[in-house]
C-alpha cells in the first residue's frame, strides 16, 4: 500500500457490502490477511482516528465470509489514512492549540459566529472536538 493513491473519503457512499455478502459467487472469494488488517484499522479508529470509525465498523461485519469487494474497502481506509496521516488536529503549530469555529444559522442566515484558537492543548483529535462541542454549547446556551 506504500505505492497506492490516495483518497479523500474513508468509504465509498455507493458500494453496498451487504448485497454481495448474500451472493454465492466462489469467483469473489480470495484469500488475504481480512482479519489482520481489519484488526490493525480497527486499533487505529479506537486510538486515535474516529474518523475511520465508521467506516471500520462497515468492514468489521464481514470478518467470517469477505470477499474482493470488502477487501477494496479495507485498502480504501488504508488508502485514506495514508492521505490524512499528517493532518494535525493542533492547528497552532507553536503552541499546539486548535482552533475552534462555531457558527449557528437560524433559517438560512448566520445569527452567531465564532472563530477562537482553544485555551489547552488537546492530546488527541477527540478531544480537541470535545472542547469545540463544549464552546459552542456555552455559545447556544
Amino acid at each position: 500500500m506504500e505505492e497506492a493513491n490516495e483518497v479523500c473519503v474513508p468509504a465509498d457512499q455507493h458500494q453496498n457490502l451487504n448485497s454481495i455478502f448474500h451472493s454465492s459467487n466462489i469467483a469473489n472469494k480470495i484469500n488475504v490477511s481480512y482479519r489482520e488488517a481489519v484488526g490493525s484499522i480497527l486499533y487505529l479508529s479506537q486510538v486515535s482516528r474516529l474518523d475511520i470509525a465508521y467506516s471500520v465498523n462497515l468492514v468489521s461485519r464481514y470478518l467470517d465470509n469477505y470477499k474482493k469487494i470488502h477487501w477494496n474497502s479495507v485498502k480504501r481506509i488504508i488508502k485514506y489514512v495514508k492521505g490524512t496521516i499528517g493532518y494535525d488536529f493542533a492547528g497552532c503549530v507553536e503552541a499546539r492549540r486548535s482552533t475552534t469555529g462555531v457558527i449557528f444559522n437560524l433559517s438560512s442566515a448566520a445569527i452567531s459566529w465564532k472563530s477562537q484558537k482553544q485555551a489547552t492543548v488537546s492530546l488527541s483529535t477527540t478531544e480537541a472536538e470535545y472542547v469545540a462541542a463544549s464552546i459552542a454549547v456555552k455559545d447556544l446556551l
